[in-house]
């Protein structure tokens, strides 16, 4: 998938391919000129030529000769989409607005395999046997060792060998294989809080997963994770859709001189532009579910840390991806549907 051309880059070869290697633009300019001879000379109103000849100049000097050098993409095409892009990408300033969703299943199953590392594995599980566990009715009931409050109510010895397992889970969590540097940067820019804080937040999801029962909704997280990593591949072949059908939206309107080509291909390419509001909102819904700053005391045994714990999150998402296609695509033919009516 990594090898898709973009939309422009198709744009330009199959533009190339009509036009230019190929007999087919000169046989739609054709067919366009007698047809709008004809229908001038039956009808004897001449307005149907002029405005082919002005359509067949506007697409020879705006889309067909200026190209860009690197990709011959047609430079008319490059602006409208990069326009579109701006202004829908714009709702969130991300030029990533399907990030959050793909961060939350990759966090969700990262954290889901548990300490791979068997020697800091079992220096945790004799950690909070010996440690940890005594001092939960001091301190509330809270499942999380590192909790200020649970803090204070280790010895010394405790409190130092806490360090270093501290030390040991966030080497796992900032390793190569990790999607936590990515998930971090990504909240440090939408939220306020600290790169220590974001730290021991993680690693608070990570020790949970040790201390508590396998996480819950695995099943359903699992297929709402498909539909946050499918999605963002969905669009970016429907986005190259528009640059194979842009050159033969212009074969067709030459042709026929016919402007409900352009029109429909005007509705297609504003509703697949579209898709991204459901990245704009899932992005929205994942900075809600983050506390606005870490608490002071860590959440009661069971509850979620970040929005990648929440089974609504996944429901959310997921209905939105799949949902905001459909709600668009009857938002862009309502116009049409007003007017025949």
């Amino acid at each position: 998938m990594d090898t898709l051309l973009t939309a422009g880059q198709y744009a330009g070869l199959i533009t190339d391919y009509l036009f230019l290697r190929t007999p087919l633009g000169v046989a739609a300019f054709t067919a366009g000129f007698l047809l709008s001879l004809w229908y001038s000379a039956k009808s004897a109103n001449f307005s149907r030529f002029f405005i082919f000849a002005f359509l067949s100049l506007s697409v020879l000097s705006l889309i067909i000769v200026p190209r860009r050098q690197e990709d011959r993409a047609p430079v008319l095409f490059v602006f409208a989409s990069d326009a579109a892009d701006a202004v829908f990408k714009g709702v969130v300033l991300s030029e990533n607005p399907f990030a959050p969703h793909r961060l939350s299943f990759q966090m969700r199953a990262f954290i889901r395999q548990g300490i791979q590392d068997p020697v800091l594995k079992g220096r945790l599980s004799e950690f909070i046997h010996a440690h940890f566990l005594p001092v939960l009715g001091m301190t509330g009931l809270r499942a999380w060792p590192g909790d200020p409050q649970v803090v204070d109510h280790y010895s010394p010895q405790a409190k130092t060998e806490w360090r270093g397992l501290s030390q040991g889970l966030l080497r796992i969590l900032n390793s190569a294989a990790s999607p936590w540097p990515a998930a971090r940067e990504y909240l440090a820019q939408w939220t306020r809080i600290p790169d220590r804080d974001l730290d021991s937040q993680a690693l608070q999801s990570l020790v949970q997963r040790e201390i508590l029962s396998p996480l819950q909704g695995d099943p359903f997280w699992r297929a709402c994770g498909w539909v946050f990593v499918l999605f963002p591949y969905m669009y970016r072949i429907a986005d190259a859709s528009l640059g194979i059908v842009f050159p033969l939206t212009l074969l067709a309107l030459l042709a026929t001189c016919d402007f409900s080509f352009l029109t429909a291909y005007a509705r297609n390419f504003i509703w697949i532009k579209s898709w991204v509001l459901g990245g704009a909102l899932c992005h929205f819904a994942s900075l809600a579910l983050v506390p606005p700053a870490p608490p002071m005391a860590g959440p009661a045994a069971g509850s979620a840390a970040w929005f990648w714990e929440y089974p609504v999150y996944a429901a959310f998402g997921a209905l939105l991806l799949c949902f905001m296609p459909l709600m668009t695509f009857f938002l862009t033919r309502l116009p049409m549907e007003r007017r025949m009516t």
